[in-house]
């Protein structure tokens, strides 16, 4: 079901906080969002692969709308891409690879049940 989405949004931290908090609060959401539409989408995954382009300065205390969907599923690899926006100014878009663990994830629960 390539295409289904998810949608967030917050408000950005003060201007005063270090530069990079921005950047990594941005990388946090992407892959939160990436992740819950590829659930909705049907397939999930482990994050591979992030790339945020920072398009333009984030306003400060402002809100600020997280977008994201599949993009395509090839065998247990998954592609989804993410959008920030402030209101029609696009601050940052995102593209990630996410791996279905496949047989990995029955066998630590059946491990960690003890069996």
């Amino acid at each position: 079901m390539a295409g289904a989405g998810s949608t967030g949004s917050t408000t950005t931290r003060p201007a005063s906080s270090p530069w990079w908090i921005r950047y990594v609060v941005f990388a946090l959401l992407f892959d939160v969002v990436l992740g819950r539409a590829n659930f909705h989408a049907g397939a999930t995954g482990m994050t591979v692969y992030l790339d945020v382009d920072y398009r333009s300065p984030t306003p400060v205390l402002e809100p600020i709308v997280v977008t994201g969907r599949q993009v395509r599923v090839e065998g247990r690899k998954i592609w989804a891409q993410g959008a920030i926006h402030a209101g029609d100014r696009l601050c940052a878009t995102a593209e990630g690879m996410f791996v279905e663990p496949g047989g990995l994830l029955l066998e630590n629960r059946r491990r960690l049940a003890g069996g």
